[in-house]
Order: C-alpha cells, then structure tokens, then sequence
C-alpha cells in the first residue's frame, strides 16, 4: 500500500510511505502548505516532515490522522518556526497535554493565527483558555463540537478581541 501527501497543486516534491513504513523519498517540502486526511501518518513519519521542513511550512491540516500520538505530534510542531495555520480537526488522540503544550512554544504562539480544534473530545476549557490567551495573533479558531467545553471557559475566549472568527457548533452553552 502506498501513501501519498495531498499538497498545494504548486509542489513538485512528493512524499510516500510503503504499509511496511519503509520511507521511499525525503519530506522536504517547498511548499508553504501540507495536506493530509490520511490515517496512515505515524509520529516517526510527522517528525520527518516537519523537522525537514520547519522553516518553510505555514500550513499544516493534519485532519483524522489517529496514528499521531499526543506527543509525538506535539514534538514534531515544536520543530515548525513559521506555522501560522493548524488544523487538528477530528483528531481522536488529541488532548490538553498537545494544546498546552502548544501554548507554552515561543514560535508557535507568535505565528498562529488559524486554529482548528473541531471535535477534539478530550480537550477543556482551560486549554482553550490558555492557547488563545497565548497566541495574541490568533484571528481563527474553531471549537465547534469539543465536548468539555463549558459555558464559563468559553467566556474567556469570546471576550478575546483579537478573535475575527469564532465556530461553535454542536456545543453546549448552557453550563
């Protein structure tokens, strides 16, 4: 089985796996923009791509990847200097210790400035809270069916003015 990176159409580089994880071809990219829905992307291989990249990629939509692990995610994005989009939408391994962990990085929390959290059902408020609190040019972020948010720590991150945009569907805003 072969895996291939969906990247922005301006890319001449490709990145492949084999089922067996053998790596065929380098990950550098010249791409500002990396694009995967794979389930296929493991830690080792997330860590290859960012660390060869850190310096040229600015967006990063990681969508439904369950092989990524907490921390194997959180190391291979503290290795990005110029990310300024992040999409962990739909991710089932993601928790607060990844949030956190992005919110206590100098580079990340002063270059993002899109945040999509969509469905991530072990996140909290307090994460929340801190990550936008964290990233003062944070404009994006989407929250829309975090489970464990509550009412009062979603107040945090509406009273935030550097907010242009705000998705919260599917929450309940009641507690």
């Amino acid at each position: 089985m072969e895996f291939s990176c969906k990247v922005a159409p301006s890319i001449h580089s490709q990145c492949y796996l084999r089922h067996e994880g053998r790596l065929l071809q380098s990950f550098k990219l010249k791409s500002k923009k990396l694009v995967t829905y794979c389930n296929l992307i493991s830690d080792q291989t997330m860590s290859k791509i960012c660390k060869s990249s850190s310096q040229s990629l600015e967006e990063l939509v990681i969508r439904s990847c369950h092989k990524l692990s907490t921390s194997g995610l959180l190391n291979s994005l503290l290795s990005l200097r110029n990310l300024k989009h992040l999409d962990l939408g739909y991710a089932k391994n993601i928790d607060d210790n990844l949030i956190l962990g992005i919110a206590e990085n100098d580079a990340l929390t002063s270059s993002l400035e899109k945040l999509n959290l969509r469905l991530l059902k072990a996140i909290s408020s307090s994460s929340v809270s801190k990550i936008v609190i964290r990233c003062y040019r944070l404009t994006a972020l989407d929250i829309s069916g975090c489970v464990r948010l509550s009412g009062s720590g979603l107040f945090c991150v509406l009273s935030e003015t550097g907010l242009q945009k705000l998705l919260l569907d599917f929450l309940n805003t009641s507690s």
